[in-house]
């Protein structure tokens, strides 16, 4: 999946007034998820995707640890598997135990995870210790050096438990260097929710990590500013947003500020005008589990400069989502801009998807343009979508020429606008589309001229019921109908495409 389709995915998410939880997987434009399957012991931790987010549960009645002397006696066992047993027991006694029985427990413990002679010994000493992990975070610690990737798993579980230390991010930091792609994806997986805790501080390391595609670093540093967003709970600000922005404006890495970018949309876009009109027009009625504020202006000056000046294509394709998802009429010179002259056909693409979300005719001009000459059908398609939802007498010119389009996609969409418009001038462009040889170009015609209720059309309309396409036809016999035309012949509602006789349907 490239990082084009997966920031049009979060766009268009965005746009609908979605709450997204995101798949963030190749934001940077590079990277990817590549975790290999290891044969993990029973006792091991869970592979990343089970990891536990908060301590584990205190234990059931009928969990409870045996007896401390069992466990003592098995522990200290020459047999293996008695004593891994022992350690499980000895984990019980460890989370109740105090004084002295605790910090016998506790060196056994300690011995096990460091110097068992198994992989398993190892990870059953580290799961005990995972019972008190502000007493043991510093072997927690030495834990992950071991060279088995069972135990470095079970100790890594534990590690987001632990105090607030340079050691232990200073660690995770270095495995997310380490060549096993599955211990640096979980390293850098830990170490993105530890900054996401720290405040101030985390937010400017989280921003510092945009850009970085070593284990998906900037995806998930991504996802943690996001999910902090733009208030707490109080409704006090979160300091991202600013912080964000500085990173958009003077980041020496492309890649940061194209993820910034991206980050701004996601946090800032809210609910607008221009929605609501698509909700309206769809007859839909979106339900949010929150109320989703009005959007945040604050980076827009940015935005709009980054989109003019920003070298890199991706960066300003970003900039242009994003000024979509704030939808400020005040971006709509820059898009219009953007979509005459920026060389890079994608950024031109998102300007002109953006300009859809954008009230006004600012732009009209722009698009008008970019319908008749540019070279790209994207492009052209979002080009006429903008100009339909302005409403506006200016765009029915343009969207006529639309409809002799070598794409067909942009001569459908040139139907769908002028059908809502519905502008007299636009018939004999919408009948000569009756002909086009793709079904929904013909179908979104049809459509457009019953919306016309004309009687000049009559004729066309009896020549589209009988077109080959049920869709089509049903379509032109209801115009008909509409017109209290008697005209269109048999009933072919059920009639298979090409083939007239109703028997075989």
């Amino acid at each position: 999946m490239t990082a084009r389709r997966v920031v049009f995915l979060l766009v268009a998410a965005a746009g609908a007034g979605l709450v997204v939880s995101l798949l963030w997987l190749g934001i940077a434009g590079h990277g990817a998820w590549a975790q290999e399957e290891v044969a993990i012991p029973p006792d091991a931790a869970k592979p990343l995707h089970q990891i536990p987010t908060e301590p584990p549960p205190p234990p059931r009645p009928e969990d409870q640890a045996p007896p401390l002397e069992q466990s003592l006696k098995q522990a200290l066992s020459s047999d293996l598997m008695m004593r891994q047993q022992g350690l499980r027991g000895l984990a019980g006694n460890y989370r109740e135990a105090s004084g002295e029985v605790k910090t016998q427990i506790q060196q056994i413990l300690r011995e096990a995870a460091l110097k068992g002679e198994t992989a398993e010994i190892r990870v059953a000493g580290v799961n005990g210790l995972g019972a008190h992990v502000q007493d043991n975070w510093q072997t927690l610690v030495q834990a992950t050096r071991d060279s088995e990737e069972a135990v470095v798993q079970a100790a890594l579980v534990y590690l987001p438990l632990a105090p607030e230390g340079a050691a232990v991010e200073s660690r995770l930091e270095e495995l997310t260097r380490s060549r096993n792609t599955s211990l640096s994806v979980q390293a850098v997986d830990l170490l993105m929710k530890r900054y996401g805790q720290q405040g101030a501080a985390g937010i400017q390391r989280l921003a510092g990590q945009l850009g970085n595609v070593a284990g998906d670093a900037s995806a998930k540093s991504a996802l943690q500013l996001t999910i902090i967003g733009r208030r707490d709970k109080s409704g006090a600000d979160t300091g991202v947003v600013p912080v964000v922005t500085q990173t958009l404006a003077s980041g020496a890495n492309p890649v940061q500020r194209h993820a910034a970018a991206v980050v701004l949309g996601m946090i800032c876009g809210g609910k607008t005008p221009r929605q609501e009109a698509f909700q309206e027009a769809a007859l839909a009625e979106f339900k949010f589990e929150a109320k989703l504020e009005e959007p945040d202006l604050r980076p827009l000056p940015v935005l709009i400069e980054r989109l003019r000046n920003d070298p890199y294509d991706l960066a300003r394709e970003s900039c242009a989502q994003a000024l979509g998802l704030l939808a400020s009429e005040k971006a709509a010179p820059a898009l219009a801009e953007a979509v005459r002259k920026d060389p890079a056909a994608e950024v031109r693409v998102a300007a002109a998807r953006a300009l859809v979300m954008i009230p006004g005719t600012h732009a009209l001009g722009a698009l008008s343009e970019a319908v008749r000459s540019d070279s790209h059908a994207r492009v052209r398609e979002f080009a006429v979508s903008a100009l339909g939802w302005m409403e506006d007498q200016g765009v029915i010119a343009p969207l006529i020429v639309a409809t002799g389009d070598e794409d067909a996609e942009v001569r459908r969409l040139a139907a769908v606008q002028l059908g809502k418009l519905k502008p007299d001038e636009a018939l004999e462009s919408l009948t000569a589309l009756f002909k086009d040889p793709d079904e929904d170009v013909r179908w979104a015609a049809v459509i457009a001229v019953d919306g016309l209720r004309t009687r000049e059309a009559e004729d066309a309309l009896v020549g589209a019921a009988q077109d080959v396409s049920p869709l089509v036809s049903h379509a032109a016999q209801i115009a008909l109908q509409h017109l209290g035309s008697t005209r269109g012949g048999e009933d072919l509602h059920f009639r298979q495409r090409g083939d007239t006789d109703t028997s075989q349907a």
